[in-house]
């Protein structure tokens, strides 16, 4: 998960490398990037960041995305064994350079647990993939669904792929 199956844009993996240095921890890419449904300047990339200093590492990340005003968002995430976990999301994306990225900052001790959450929805059937293709085109390309139907679908089919219930994850 340290590398993705998708390639990256150049200014991507200039922006990731750089955002890397400056936190001076592991990436662990997840999500879309890592599967057939990716759509390179849509998809937003997916990143997880594991610390045992949060606070330090959040403000390491802020610096270097220079977006001060910027506050990352607290979550609330039950994984599938029924365990809580807390962290951080920080979204940076910028259009003229085209890089999207969705951060997830955790403390360490959560880190075999979210990694263990995220390999299930790594490698899912071809009509999952599929569906979840389609339903990427009809938000981004063609604006026939709205941000929270695209969120709706996706999650349903994830959940209806991997077998298991609906996630509970609450951005506070």
């Amino acid at each position: 998960m340290q590398t993705t199956k998708n390639p990256l844009t150049r200014e991507e993996k200039e922006f990731l490398s750089g955002a890397q240095q400056a936190v001076g921890l592991p990436f662990y890419y997840f999500g879309s990037i890592q599967r057939w449904d990716y759509l390179p300047h849509y998809s937003d990339v997916d990143v997880d960041i594991f610390t045992p200093y949060m606070e330090d590492t959040l403000r390491k990340l802020k610096k270097y995305c220079a977006t001060p005003t910027k506050h990352p968002k607290k979550i609330v995430w039950k994984l599938q064994s029924g365990k809580i976990v807390y962290g951080r999301k920080y979204h940076y994306r910028n259009i003229e350079s085209g890089v999207n990225v969705e951060f997830s900052i955790y403390p360490i001790n959560y880190q075999q647990a979210v990694l263990h959450d995220h390999l299930l929805k790594m490698e899912l059937p071809w009509y999952c993939l599929v569906l979840l293709g389609i339903w990427k085109i009809l938000f981004y390309q063609l604006s026939l669904l709205s941000l929270n139907q695209y969120r709706w679908l996706k999650k349903k089919t994830m959940t209806f792929c991997v077998g298991l219930p609906d996630e509970t994850f609450i951005t506070l």
